[in-house]
């Protein structure tokens, strides 16, 4: 996973609850689209590591749960990965 993933990566485990693509992309200072590409890097890197994907509802946002938020920041903050 490059750089720019690991930080959508890094947004959305330090929200509390939804974000949506646009804020994401504005944090971030890309596009939308370029967002959505670094989703899907994201959501195999996940995949890979046996953790949950990343939730998308429509007019909400984006989110991380709970449980693997918490699994994440305990295994990978540790080893330097987040």
């Amino acid at each position: 996973m490059d750089q720019r993933s690991m930080a959508v990566l890094n947004q959305l485990l330090k929200q509390d609850s939804y974000i949506n693509v646009q804020e994401l992309a504005a944090l971030l200072n890309v596009s939308r689209r370029t967002i959505y590409s670094d989703l899907d890097k994201v959501n195999d890197w996940l995949k890979e590591h046996h953790f949950t994907e990343i939730k998308q509802v429509r007019g909400q946002g984006l989110y991380i749960d709970e449980l693997t938020k918490k699994e994440m920041l305990t295994n990978y903050s540790l080893s330097g990965i987040l």
